[in-house]
């Protein structure tokens, strides 16, 4: 093994506990490895303030990553899936998916009717999300919706400080930082809100020639996790998505089958196309385009098509 190994990652609190834990567990692994982190900041940290979806393009939080990998600046950076895109520059390959924490999205309140549907008509409510707040309003139509951007700490510092009464983070965020127990919320159960592809999952990235690195991260590789990331991600692929448009999805594995969920929805929440598929788990590549294929018959194209508009 080389002398050091050079983790790139972002430099928010989350991305950081995502990375030591990385690094801690391939120590644990191999006990000779001398581990150093780079933190390298993102389009997506620099700019803060405006919506996602205005920026534009794919990759606003991994593509300075990329270009430092390609560059032989680090080795590997570890990313939170679902801000991976689908298409990987050329070089570079998704090396590791190690166990997925909860995908789920959980709602954050300053009161303690913390339930979506327990919250008083009129309520504001924060997120960057274009799913999500899509799927809110699809529920909801009487809520209101507020752009708010930045990184867990800073979402949470301005809920406290207003106009926000509530926002949407992830679970897996949540439960990574260790807030879960600290704060007022409830989880959003997957029948009003399907989380955004891949997310709760870790991914490590590397050069796809550096054979050594990702036979190291073996250790990490979690198969069920490496299938239901790759079985969403697939079929945002199959609908030409990028990270911020109105598709939410989650599969499940289960005595040696998979179900795949999927929801496409208009912005404004008032057209909503729901279809799932059910098939062996060694058919997850099938699974997602059949399940393409239905969300396509029963118009996911146009509702795309309107978003890009």
């Amino acid at each position: 093994m080389r002398e050091k190994i050079i983790i790139g990652t972002r430099g928010s609190a989350l991305a950081m506990v995502q990375t030591r834990w990385v690094a801690d567990t391939l120590r644990a692994a191999h006990s000779d490895l001398d581990l150093e982190i780079e933190i390298i900041k993102s389009t997506g940290d620099a700019i803060n303030e405006k919506p996602l979806a205005s920026i534009g393009g794919e990759g606003l939080f991994t593509k300075e990553l990329e270009t430092a990998m390609l560059e032989g600046r680090v080795d590997m950076a570890v990313h939170s899936m679902k801000d991976l895109p689908v298409d990987l520059p050329e070089g570079l390959a998704l090396a590791c998916v190690p166990p997925r924490e909860a995908p789920n999205d959980a709602l954050i309140v300053t009161e303690r009717q913390a339930a979506v549907q327990k919250l008083p008509r009129g309520t504001v409510v924060g997120t960057g999300s274009v799913r999500r707040k899509a799927q809110l309003l699809a529920v909801r139509p009487d809520l209101q919706i507020m752009d708010i951007r930045g990184n867990v700490d800073t979402r949470l510092r301005k809920l406290k400080e207003g106009p926000y009464q509530a926002i949407v983070l992830a679970r897996a965020g949540l439960n990574r930082l260790g807030l879960g127990v600290l704060l007022t919320h409830a989880d959003i159960p997957l029948d009003i809100m399907l989380p955004a592809p891949g997310q709760g999952a870790l991914a490590l990235e590397t050069r796809t020639d550096d054979t050594e690195l990702r036979e190291c991260l073996a250790v990490l590789n979690d198969a069920d996790a490496v299938i239901t990331s790759g079985v969403e991600r697939r079929l945002l692929a199959n609908l030409g998505g990028g990270c911020h448009v109105p598709l939410g999805t989650h599969a499940q594995c289960e005595n040696g089958k998979i179900t795949l969920y999927a929801v496409v929805c208009s912005p404004d929440g008032t057209k909503t196309i729901k279809e799932s598929a059910t098939d062996a788990r060694d058919e997850w590549q099938a699974i997602a385009d059949r399940l393409t294929e239905k969300l396509k018959t029963a118009g996911a194209d146009e509702i795309l098509k309107e978003f890009e508009q």
